[in-house]
């Protein structure tokens, strides 16, 4: 609200020298579009006048484009006279002619620092804020905070005031921020300079300045002004008598659309009070729409500028109520809406439809203006987008400093040097491109220390872990990158004072040679034609030591404390600004929707329009929370959710009425994190105006557009690339715009080295299925030798996909596993434990009872924990809960082992047992038709029944499944029954079935709190899952109670149920028969050099899904679908039944 009567509250912090007699000034009110020509116009019938300069103020970031517009429109090559200043500069031209103030000058930088020293001085005193400053971001909330009640001119008895009349929250925040300010105000009284003590000495010697007598000074581009501007304004306009102000307002308060203008009027009612404080008489001129100039009392009458009905009715019928809609039935051809999939799609239409009008419609580029909401999110996507279109583009954004790789190299390293330094903090320093060791070793230091646990202080000692080969290479590696860290943590323990410390910090900076590393990429930047981002790298040095200069000057003498450093100089770092310079005068122009468009354009693109809404918080005061503070101190302390709401349909309001000739309005369907969106109000409101206005694009593609996207041929290559993707078979035919697209790709420019590393590229995708299909059976012979020998879990790989065999084993890449306790880790311990108490319990397993048993486990449980103490398993409170849970899950396996041994007929013969080659004639061996070969592999486990001739083999697992009988005829799965072929040849005795022990917790989901009945179901957990014997005899020499140790089902006179997986001996030799047929196929496909990317699909599983290779094939499922092989689904019966079919006579005999 406009405060209409200032009361006791508030301060007079703009002392002002009312002129004599009464100075004017002149307040030009009017619609942003004819603002623009009304100060070009009136400066222009000025220029001859007898004046010493022609000064035009205008916000910082529109200076260099005010600048060329006027002289481009005031047809001058240059004028000594024609002077664009910002508000800073028209002070420090004030300073220069009326003499500097006390204080060194402080920038936003300053700023965050100074109030993070007046909360630390404070603290003790706040109650909200007593710890807040050790928040990341707090400082510079409330920087901003206190900037905001600086400029409403409030003291912190006003804020403790309005704390006493409030309760709550607001009662706390400001009681703390009065303190706060007090503190702030002590700390730069008579010795710095912020932005609003700036101001006021501006102000305050503005009188003294005598270059204002006689100069012509506009103010121009400014919307919602604070009030020490409008003091600055009143100063100027007290001493100079041809001030003018311009203000986009509309004039009519009766208007439909005034409503949107209401914040603009506000503060014209507060610059227009403030001047008659000042002792200036303001006169408002009122800009109105005319056939030609004129000039009246009170009024401006300018021509409209040329634009068409369709905009004009936009301009006219946006945010107005009621609004009228368009009554032709025909849609607008001026005005039109897209629907695109997401932003990236979003900047190249945008770039494509900018190309298209300059070729056809003669634009110039920067007569064509993109805005956008969130342009910092669009960044990158319009860089890549215009740059692949060949548009050149203008980003009107900044980031700040503290995002750059040389601020992250500082911060990083003195996170480094601090007493408690993150691993993040040592992998982010070594791939900044500071530290002195390359990119390639910064990798390979960074896989070493995930592939052996190092802690960040490691990196500053010796490193031990690891062969004596890596510790060879990575050691003077690791001494590169830790020395200049080491100098700089000794200098920060040496250093008694903080200048000492960013001394430390300088010397550190010079140690790695950033200066000369910073130029060195300035220099590759503008080599590569990246001027603007050799600009922006430009300014960061100057940022970093800006930073460490004003720390100097503002945070005193004693040495910090390191967090506090850090803290302090992250801070400034962030509130430091990087601005893009332009480095053209023909560029389209990108900007924010959430300021005002300064200048006219033919053509107008807003991309991004949808509904999710900005952050409308700014400092530590909520909208509601400033509403009632400035109703109480009747001061403007920033804008409401009112005013907010209402200056973003004024920006996009003011920004119809800037576009002549085009205005394109754009949505996407799903944002840069691919979650769903939705259009905007924006569109909803064009469409109500423009009835038959129907959006282009969609779900269904519009196939102009795609035309149009594919027109340069530079970006036809992500368009080819994703269209080669899209065709699953030979027979799907390719778009015409898709064939358009490769056919661009022959008129791209074989210069671009970006276009043709991409070409390369797909065409090297293009070969994948072919190159990957099969090596040369020379070529295979030298990857993998003659495979004379070979695994089981190796055949096993390649039934699953060659191409991971090949990739594995062939090429023999190291796979980097982060260090700690892992699922390889723990299946080690069970198998290892297992073991022991199998070994100690050779002879008495069979009669042991369970107590005993598990406490033999326990303590061999106990060991083996004790030797992976050192290694994986440490000594914190996670890893001694994880200790606790390995040793609980042994000795239930233990008890459950003797459970299972209790009064069989089986004795345990042999424990990882291996076979090979070195069992002579009784070896195992496949013979494929490219030749025989020996297979080998260890049975963890094989029990005996000597009186009986019989054998059962036994494998440990660790989250085992079931063996799947069609797993084994499809040669998927040959484990188990190779084991048991390899155990009978070896020991010559008969089958009694084959098993997976599951090494498990035994945690199950039962809806019951008997604890005999949890029981009883957690041991059937552990049931040996396998192919059984089906024989009740041999049944019951396994076990007494075999339907307590076997996964079988029984019927009630104690016969085997139809399913279970059970056969005879023929069954037996039939399955090991066919899986040492399927490992003979599997051996001549790898010899004969198969390596396609065909994954297995069997029972709707892919090895895809745990494959540690699938970053290297990139298997799409939906583009390679017919690369899978697909296996039918068989149960156990229906394989046993077809393996006997295939037997011959003979064998079935046996």
């Amino acid at each position: 609200m406009p405060d209409h009567h200032p009361d006791q509250h508030r301060r007079d912090r703009h002392p002002l020298t009312k002129a004599k007699g009464g100075a004017a000034m002149r307040i030009y009110t009017g619609r942003s579009h004819l603002l623009a020509p009304a100060m070009t116009e009136t400066l222009r019938r000025a220029m001859n006048d007898d004046v010493d300069a022609h000064i035009v103020v205008v916000p910082k970031q529109l200076t260099l484009q005010t600048e060329r517009s006027l002289l481009k429109a005031l047809g001058l090559q240059g004028s000594f006279k024609l002077q664009i200043y910002s508000p800073e500069r028209l002070c420090g031209r004030i300073f220069e002619a009326a003499g500097q103030p006390e204080g060194t000058r402080i920038d936003e930088r300053g700023r965050v620092m100074l109030v993070r020293q007046a909360v630390d001085a404070c603290a003790d005193r706040l109650t909200l804020y007593r710890t807040a400053n050790s928040r990341r971001g707090f400082a510079d909330k409330c920087a901003r905070q206190m900037e905001l009640l600086r400029q409403g001119g409030l003291t912190p008895e006003a804020l403790m005031a309005c704390s006493d009349e409030n309760t709550g929250m607001l009662s706390m925040k400001l009681s703390d921020l009065a303190v706060i300010l007090r503190e702030y105000e002590a700390l730069i009284e008579g010795r710095f300079q912020d932005g609003e003590s700036e101001f006021n000495h501006a102000v305050a010697r503005a009188k003294d300045a005598d270059f204002l007598r006689n100069a012509d000074v506009r103010f121009f581009g400014f919307d919602l002004t604070p009030p020490t501007l409008h003091s600055l304004i009143c100063a100027v306009g007290a001493v100079c008598p041809r001030t003018s102000v311009f203000l986009p307002l509309e004039n009519d308060e009766n208007a439909r659309d005034h409503d949107a203008f209401l914040p603009l009027k506000y503060s014209f009612e507060r610059l227009w009070r403030s001047a008659k404080l000042a002792g200036v008489i303001p006169e408002r001129i009122r800009i109105l729409p005319g056939s030609s100039y004129e000039e009246a009392p009170g009024f401006l009458h300018l021509p409209e500028p040329a634009k068409r009905p369709e905009l004009a009715r936009l301009e006219k019928e946006l945010f107005a109520f009621p609004a009228e809609p368009d009554p032709s039935e025909k849609p607008p051809r001026s005005v039109q809406l897209a629907h695109l999939r997401d932003p990236m799609e979003e900047c190249r239409f945008a770039a494509a439809l900018c190309r298209r009008m300059a070729m056809q419609r003669s634009m110039r580029w920067n007569e064509m203006l993109i805005l956008c909401p969130d342009i910092e999110a669009y960044h990158q996507p319009l860089k890549e987008a215009f740059r692949a279109y060949g548009v050149p583009i203008f980003l009107s954004s900044c980031r700040a400093a503290s995002r750059h790789a040389l601020a992250e190299c500082v911060l990083s390293a003195l996170r480094m040097a601090d007493a408690s330094p993150r691993m993040e903090d040592a992998l982010s320093l070594m791939r900044t491109g500071y530290m002195p060791i390359s990119p390639d070793e910064a990798d390979r230091l960074a896989n070493y220390s995930v592939k052996y646990g190092l802690r960040p202080r490691n990196f500053l000692n010796p490193l031990k872990r690891g062969s004596e080969a890596e510790l060879a290479e990575l050691e003077p590696v690791r001494e590169r990158f830790a020395k200049p860290l080491t100098d700089l943590k000794n200098r920060m323990k040496r250093a008694g004072t903080l200048v000492a410390q960013l001394s430390a910090v300088f010397e550190f900076m010079t140690d790695i040679d950033a200066a000369g590393k910073l130029r060195a990429h300035m220099d590759s930047l503008i080599e590569a034609g990246l001027r603007e981002q050799a600009g922006e790298e430009s300014q960061v040095w100057n940022r970093i030591i800006g930073a460490l200069d004003q720390m100097a000057a503002l945070m005193g003498e004693d040495r910090l404390p390191m967090k506090e450093l850090i803290q302090t100089l992250t801070e400034s770092l962030e509130a430091a600004i990087i601005k893009p310079l332009p480095q053209s005068d023909d560029a389209v122009y990108a900007q924010t929707t959430e300021r005002i468009v300064a200048q006219p354009a033919k053509a107008m693109l807003i991309l991004g329009v949808t509904d999710r809404s900005g952050a409308d918080e700014d400092g530590l005061l909520s909208s509601a929370q400033r509403k009632v503070l400035s109703g109480f101190t009747h001061a403007y302390v920033g804008p409401d959710d009112a005013e907010l709401s209402r200056m973003r349909r004024f920006y996009l309001k003011s920004a119809m009425g800037m576009v002549s000739d085009y205005l394109c309005i754009t949505t996407p369907m799903s944002g840069m994190d691919n979650s769903a969106q939705h259009p905007g109000a924006l569109i909803g409101l064009v469409k109500d105006i423009f009835p038959n206005l129907t959006a282009r694009g969609g779900i269904s593609e519009d196939e102009n557009v795609q035309w149009m996207l594919r027109g340069a041929p530079e970006a036809a290559r992500a368009y080819a690339a994703r269209a080669l993707s899209e065709i699953s078979d030979d027979t799907t035919p390719l778009k015409p715009y898709d064939s358009a697209a490769l056919a661009g790709l022959a008129k791209i420019s074989e210069t671009d080295d970006d276009t043709r590393h991409s070409l390369e590229s797909m065409s090297r995708a293009l070969d994948h299925g072919e190159s990957a299909d099969r090596l040369d059976p020379a070529t295979a012979r030298k990857l993998y030798g003659t495979i004379q020998r070979q695994s089981i879990t190796r055949l096993e790989r390649f039934a699953q996909c060659p191409f991971a065999y090949f990739t594995q084993y062939g090429l023999r890449p190291e796979r980097i596993e982060p260090f700690g306790l892992t699922a390889r880790d723990e299946g080690t311990f069970f198998h290892d434990a297992v073991h022991e108490f199998m070994l100690s319990s050779m002879e008495d397993l069979n009669s042991i009872d369970i107590p005993a048993a598990e406490k033999r486990m326990d303590a061999i449980a106990d060991r083996l924990l004790d030797a992976m103490a050192s290694g994986p398993l440490g000594n914190s409170a996670v890893e001694m809960a994880e200790r606790r849970r390995l040793k609980a899950t042994a000795r239930t396996c233990a008890g459950v082992l003797a459970e299972h041994m209790r009064e069989s007929r089986f004795t345990t013969e042999s424990l990882e047992s291996d076979f090979g080659t070195e069992d002579g004639a009784a070896r195992l061996t496949v013979n494929a038709v490219t030749g025989e070969c020996t297979l080998e592999g260890r049975i963890d486990r094989i029990d005996s029944w000597a009186e009986g001739g019989y054998l059962r083999v036994i494998d440990y697992k660790r989250g085992g499944k079931a063996p799947e009988l069609d797993g084994v005829y499809h040669g998927l799965s040959l484990q188990l029954p190779v084991y048991l072929a390899a155990a009978m040849k070896k020991k010559q005795q008969a089958s009694a079935g084959v098993y997976y022990f599951n090494l498990d917790e035994g945690i199950i989901a039962l809806q019951s709190t008997d604890k005999y009945e949890v029981e009883k179901k957690r041991r059937s957990q552990f049931r040996l899952s396998g192919i059984a014997p089906d024989d009740p005899e041999l049944l019951k020499a396994l076990s007494p109670n075999f339907p307590e140790v076997l996964n079988v089902r029984t019927t009630k006179d104690g016969g085997l149920m139809k399913g279970t997986l059970a056969t005879d001996a023929n069954g037996f030799k039939a399955l090991t028969d066919r899986t040492l047929e399927m490992a003979g196929k599997h051996l001549d496909g790898i010899r004969t050099g198969e390596a396609a990317v065909a994954p297995a699909s069997f029972r709707q599983r892919t090895p895809c899904a745990w494959c540690d290779w699938h970053s290297i094939c990139l298997f799409d499922s939906r583009m390679d679908a017919k690369c899978v092989r697909r296996f039918k689904t068989m149960r156990g019966d229906q394989v046993i039944e077809e393996l006997k079919k295939a037997q011959g006579p003979n064998e079935k005999k046996e």
